[in-house]
């Protein structure tokens, strides 16, 4: 199984998917947009609600990520810009994190 979510810079959508063909949607968050801790608390509580542990995390993600530096620039959600967004993702989900722009 794979959490996947879209992630905007009003809503946290998010889905569970254990193949192509099998997809269901989760309720929508609204995107805490200055508080990375209650950023995290909205994507763990999507997971809490996936019924299992996944094999990981997929994002959907407005913002541009540096392939040098890994890191995030992300302006309509001002609490992840400038981030290594992936690798602390990781370490508070304690999942593989994949995150690409949408």
């Amino acid at each position: 199984m794979i959490v996947c979510f879209d992630i905007g810079g009003s809503a946290i959508k998010g889905a569970i998917t254990h193949s192509p063909e099998r997809i269901f949607p989760l309720p929508r968050r609204t995107t805490p947009l200055n508080d990375f801790r209650r950023f995290v608390a909205a994507l763990e509580s999507v997971l809490d609600e996936a019924g299992g542990l996944p094999e990981r995390v997929a994002i959907s993600i407005t913002g541009v990520i540096d392939p040098q530096t890994r890191r995030i620039k992300c302006a309509n959600i001002p609490c992840i810009d400038s981030r290594e967004l992936a690798a602390e993702l990781e370490a508070a989900l304690h999942l593989p994190v994949v995150i690409a722009n949408d």
